[in-house]
């Protein structure tokens, strides 16, 4: 279950603030929460994915109210980093983003791939790639599809 704010899904649905809450199938009781505060970047009027103020940030509680790591945008100039930190803030893994991420019925022109670092942020462990899903879908719906390998 996503619950998230109307006006801010409506009018700005890539920063808006969030809360995922995971239940148990089994049971319906929440085990996971992935919780994002709203971030915008209007304030700075920067494009930059290196201005502070516009890096995402996610916490995710296990189970809730337990914090047991982060994702954190990192800022470059080109394409999307993250770096995922377990409970005691110690780096785990990092990921490097495409530098050019295509959205939409031009996903075919490049490889929309995000590789997983270890913690040296150098020896790569695997990667997660943004499937190209037809040009109706990708035009015309929100759904993406994700493969790990």
């Amino acid at each position: 279950m996503i619950e998230s704010d109307c006006c801010q899904r409506c009018c700005c649905p890539n920063t808006r603030e969030f809360t995922v809450n995971i239940l148990d199938k089994s049971n319906p009781q929440e085990v996971i929460r992935i919780h994002r505060e709203f971030k915008c970047c209007s304030c700075c009027g920067c494009w930059c994915g290196s201005c502070p103020h516009c890096m995402q940030e996610v916490t995710v509680e296990s189970p809730p109210g337990t914090i047991i790591g982060t994702v954190t945008q990192v800022g470059t100039s080109f394409g999307m980093n993250y770096l995922i930190k377990d409970a005691y803030d110690t780096s785990t893994l990092y990921i490097i983003g495409p530098s050019c991420l295509c959205h939409g019925p031009a996903t075919y022109c490049c490889e929309n791939k995000f590789t997983l670092l270890g913690s040296d942020h150098e020896t790569e462990i695997g990667a997660i790639h943004k499937k190209y899903s037809g040009f109706f879908r990708e035009c015309c719906s929100n759904p993406d599809i994700f493969s790990m390998k």
